[in-house]
């Protein structure tokens, strides 16, 4: 997907929830959504997904308190299968 698949941007869900329609085989609560953002933290909640926050991405001092998952390196995505 690119930006120009939806009218809406994050934080808007718009662009997930499109994303998400493509894998109509999963459930909601199957799909994780990573990020470095709170653009990106929002916009999964909007969408009733999961968020898992890229540290290695994002900035020092923003607040990720309410993400459900944060992952220090891409190797911790691994450690939640």
């Amino acid at each position: 997907m690119v930006a120009e698949d939806t009218k809406q941007h994050k934080p808007h869900p718009e662009p997930l929830i499109a994303g998400m329609k493509k894998f109509p085989q999963f459930t909601k609560d199957q799909f994780l959504y990573v990020g470095d953002a709170q653009y990106d933290m929002q916009a999964a909640h909007a969408a009733g997904i999961d968020f898992g926050n890229a540290k290695w991405g994002a900035i020092p001092n923003a607040d990720f308190s309410d993400a459900e998952y944060i992952f220090e390196e891409p190797l911790d995505l691994l450690k939640i299968l």
